[in-house]
């Protein structure tokens, strides 16, 4: 997901409204999925506040994302968003190096 996401921002890929909200309910649900098994009937309120807490992350780094009207913050922002891509490749290599 950071390989796909980190290319779309480093692109600068304009996406309507239903293509973003497609993907954000695929992301969340494929880590749902993922990390759905590690939670507990103890966790449920951990899990309510992570979840808050990530929400509200990301919810206010899109704002600022969006917000970004000069040239050279949406220049950084792909640049962030190249790295994003590297860490995920990255990622996948040691994920696929570990398989071996």
């Amino acid at each position: 997901m950071l390989i796909v996401l980190g290319l779309l921002v480093a692109l600068d890929v304009a996406l309507s409204a239903s293509v973003m909200a497609s993907l954000a309910a695929l992301i969340g649900l494929v880590h749902g999925l993922e990390n759905g098994g590690a939670v507990t009937a103890s966790g449920v309120v951990a899990v309510a506040g992570l979840t808050t807490a990530v929400l509200t992350l990301t919810l206010l780094s899109a704002a600022l994302a969006v917000s970004l009207r000069a040239a050279w913050t949406r220049v950084a922002l792909r640049v962030g968003g190249s790295w994003v891509a590297a860490v995920g490749i990255l990622m996948l290599g040691w994920l696929l190096h570990a398989a071996r």
